[in-house]
């Protein structure tokens, strides 16, 4: 057994070299399992290494001993070093940027020299890119020549130059190993004459091996976690491992299957029982909710934020005060940030200072305190050590990570930043002041390829890649996706090399037999690790059929079938949802979308009217709808402020009417937050030339009306008395003509004079406001269609023929006056409904009134697979 093989070595003084990380820390615990079994309390730490600490260890000897001095370049340093020359490439000529490029020609480079390769390089025929590889070869090994750097990818070859001068133990034995490179086996070869160096065999472990076909993908993870979770609960010591080839990518629906099938209590709030699985490969970085804050915080000291990103960092329990002013931020982004008229949905901390200042009733001074540190930070240029100095103090300054105690998980997470932030200033190593998006750039793209994993509690199950499982044993080993698409993983030959040179040298990806070989030799090991090897894969996915891998397709195959979902037991209780809710104290104040909402489903309207909920406003960039359809009728209203009568509007001449309709149109876009950059700006005059051309359109309609007057334009009336209810009512605009007033409601999406007909009426504001008490007479009310070609018009019901240019044909063979007497009595209804608290989900035509209700979260239907332009969704805001 290779244990027992290691354990005799490290008895021998031995020290043991691992082919990675993980098999390191298991060996070492290992060790300490067999010292504790032993009975011992205290022993020497065994000397356990993964290859790259071992030769890190012997580069550092040199150092010490004099027979180097040369700077060993860190991976943000290397990385640095090939983005500075890159972009100094006066002959580069792509799209691609060389931050994108940068690690391309660091594998390259990588390749070249693991293999042995670099010397034939320039032997062979070099397309454009291999030609510009080269190029930036040279310039990065004669700067290391002479700024005295080495880069990582030559430590091998420098340390096989040096070997007499090594400082060796007089043995080694390799564990672990999927197989040597070429500069590995040579630095070996030149080492053996002064060590011992030997690989612990196979553990020749005779696995009961079976392949698991399931219909699907989600069938076929739910299968795996079932077959783990049962195989857990028989024996909890048990060590089982989980491979799965694409890791990084399958992360997240593994993590939630295990969540939900291996140990559900996960789940639960407050829940503080450890997970019975870890993930051995870590997740990047820039993805903890941390560390994005971190970043928000940064990037918008120089440039505004995206209003997600800034909606993310009001509600952010990172920041100082988070604890204490939640429910006001949380608050102020709902009904304020949410609400703002964007033309680029962007804020600069200054622009969201000023709404808190000028928006918003209660105090948020710890959210100032943020913006005002965020306003403060200078992003002149400066060396990194002064980048990483400045960082801390911002970060420290807005009170990140925040008020809340740090748990085990949150330490590590703050220290491992510390630690990015302490790796930035390497970077100074070139020397010079670096710009803030340079800076930038760095961080991100290091918090990007920095992996973040909480220390292992040595969970029973571990869910791993394929190559991490090297070195290690268990007792049952779970294959997922084994798919011949899946594995062996597909790898490709790298495009800044010859093929020719990658074919000579066997690089990955260039010889097929010799990928195939790896692939078998990583299979073997897998299906020897334990004495039980479960094997799944899909049989269809959403392409179409699959075929199980052919490393696997000699084992004998089984049905994999999942057991079902099992629901808890819950009791149903019935709930009469007719009853009335009581009448709360004091008066039910509202708009006319009460009776709207009452009219359409009376659920809704108690959700709106009386619980006051109601969605966050998501709309998307540029002017919405709804922010057209507003924009439209401020600038009809500051027209008709100005012009007061058909009369004046008809003796005005085209360049006194354009010069009149464009100054409304300035008036009503000055509400419109927009910074002045040259897309706003163009985004703009396209919006206001559009507005122009309807604007005028309507007002040449609006010339060959009967006569009126402006009588009232956005007329407000408040605490009105209707019924049980207090309303605050607002008419678009009121015209006096010689039969009596002509009630107008502007609509630019579609409407219909039938909207007002029916015991449930859809648009019940004109019928309301015809129905109060007025000193002249109601003699028409109307719907001013807004809309290019045909449905411009102004259209309703009128007392008499002609009041209106347009007579609907939906108005009913009564008398006009008992058409309003009849609203009336319906309007009277739904507010003494509303008032009395009838909340009964009753939508008047499901599912059509169901599509665009913001209270599906608290009602019980939920239509699916309602989908409507939202284009056609009407753009007005009522009251």
């Amino acid at each position: 057994m290779p244990f027992t093989a290691i354990l005799e070595a490290l008895q021998r003084g031995a020290t043991i070299l691992t082919g990675n990380q993980r098999a390191a820390r298991s060996l070492s615990r290992e060790f300490a399992r067999h010292q504790r079994a032993q009975g011992l309390r205290a022993w020497q730490a065994p000397v356990i290494l993964p290859w790259s600490a071992w030769t890190r260890t012997l580069w550092q000897q040199l150092l010490v001993d004099g027979h180097e001095h040369r700077l060993l370049l860190n991976p943000w340093q290397e990385s640095e070093l090939w983005r500075r020359i890159i972009a100094d490439d006066e002959r580069l000529s792509t799209l691609q940027s060389a931050v994108s490029l940068a690690p391309l020609a660091q594998r390259a480079h990588t390749l070249l020299h693991r293999h042995r390769a670099r010397r034939n390089l320039e032997f062979h025929d070099l397309n454009a890119d291999q030609q510009a590889f080269l190029r930036w070869l040279h310039a990065f090994e004669r700067t290391c020549r002479t700024d005295a750097c080495l880069s990582s990818a030559e430590l091998e070859t420098t340390l096989l130059t040096q070997a007499g001068n090594l400082r060796l133990v007089p043995e080694y034995l390799l564990h672990g190993f999927d197989g040597l490179t070429p500069a590995q086996q040579a630095l070996l070869d030149a080492l053996n004459a002064r060590a011992t160096f030997s690989e612990t065999s196979p553990t020749g472990t005779t696995a009961q091996a079976s392949l698991h076909a399931a219909n699907s993908p989600d069938d076929e993870l739910r299968y795996l976690a079932q077959q783990v979770r049962d195989r857990h609960a028989g024996e909890p010591d048990a060590r089982i491992a989980v491979i799965v080839p694409d890791l990084q990518s399958q992360r997240s629906i593994v993590e939630r299957a295990f969540r939900n099938t291996v140990a559900p209590w996960l789940n639960r709030v407050g829940n503080t029982s450890p997970a019975p699985f870890e993930f051995t490969l870590g997740t990047p970085l820039a993805q903890q909710p941390a560390i994005i804050a971190a970043l928000r915080l940064i990037r918008w000291t120089n440039r505004p934020l995206p209003l997600d990103e800034v909606s993310g960092l009001l509600r952010s329990p990172f920041l100082k005060g988070a604890e204490e002013e939640l429910l006001a931020r949380a608050d102020f982004d709902a009904r304020v940030l949410h609400e703002q008229a964007l033309v680029e949905p962007t804020l600069s901390a200054d622009r969201l200072l000023s709404l808190i200042r000028t928006r918003h009733a209660p105090r948020l001074d710890r959210l100032e305190e943020v913006l005002q540190a965020v306003r403060r930070s200078s992003t002149r240029a400066r060396s990194f050590s002064q980048w990483s100095t400045s960082l801390r103090a911002l970060l420290e300054a807005c009170g990140w990570p925040g008020d809340r105690s740090l748990d085990s998980a949150g330490f590590q997470l703050i220290e491992r930043w510390q630690e990015l932030l302490d790796d930035l200033t390497s970077l100074d190593f070139i020397g010079g002041t670096y710009s803030f998006s340079h800076m930038l750039g760095a961080l991100e793209q290091a918090a990007h390829n920095t992996l973040f994993s909480l220390r292992s509690l040595d969970a029973p199950i571990q869910i791993m890649g394929a190559l991490e499982s090297a070195g290690s044993t268990f007792d049952a080993i779970f294959f997922l996706n084994a798919t011949n698409t899946a594995w062996p993983a597909p790898v490709s030959a790298h495009p800044l090399l010859p093929f020719a040179l990658q074919r000579i040298n066997t690089m990955p990806g260039a010889d097929a037999a010799a990928d195939i070989a790896q692939a078998q030799r990583i299979t073997a090991r897998i299906l020897s690790s334990a004495p039980t090897v479960v094997v799944t894969y899909a049989r269809e996915f959403a392409e179409g059929e699959q075929l199980p891998s052919p490393l696997f397709s000699h084992l004998p195959q089984v049905d994999a079938v999942p057991q079902p979902i099992s629901s808890p037991d819950v009791k149903m209780e019935p709930v009469d949802d007719t009853e009335p809710i009581p009448v709360p104290h004091g008066p039910l104040r509202g708009g006319s979308s009460l009776l709207r909402n009452q009219a359409a489903c009376a659920f809704r309207a108690f959700a709106e009217g009386r619980l006051h909920t109601r969605a966050i406003n998501d709309d998307s960039p540029g002017l919405t709808p709804r922010s057209r359809g507003n924009v439209t009728h401020a600038v009809l209203e500051h027209f008709w402020k100005e012009t007061l009568s058909q009369a004046a509007l008809k003796t005005m001449s085209a360049t006194e009417l354009a010069a009149r309709v464009d100054q409304a149109i300035d008036q009503a876009f000055a509400q419109i937050a927009a910074d002045a950059s040259s897309w706003n700006l163009a985004y703009l005059d396209v919006q206001q030339e559009r507005l122009r051309k309807l604007i005028l359109q309507w007002l040449e309609y609006e010339k060959k009306r009967s006569d009126f007057t402006v009588a009232g334009v956005e007329e407000k009336r408040e605490n009105v008395a209707f019924g049980p209810l207090e309303l605050t009512l607002r008419a678009d605009r009121i015209d006096r003509t010689e039969a009596g007033l002509v009630l107008i409601d502007y609509k630019t999406g579609q409407a219909k004079p039938k909207f007002w007909l029916g015991n449930r009426p859809d648009e019940p504001q004109l019928p309301l406001y015809a129905s109060l008490p007025s000193e002249e007479p109601v003699a028409a009310v109307a719907f001013a269609t807004l809309r290019t070609g045909k449905e411009l018009q102004l259209a309703g019901f009128e007392i008499a023929a002609n009041v209106l240019p347009k007579h609907s044909k939906d108005q009913p063979k009564e008398p006009f006056q008992k058409t309003l007497a009849g609203w009336k009595e319906i309007l009277l209804r739904l507010a003494e409904e509303f008032y009395a608290g009838h909340a009964e989900v009753n939508p008047k035509n499901y599912p059509a009134t169901c599509e665009f209700c913001e209270q599906r979260l608290l009602c019980r239907l939920n239509p699916a697979n309602l989908d409507r332009d939202e284009e056609d969704a009407t753009e007005d805001e009522d009251e």
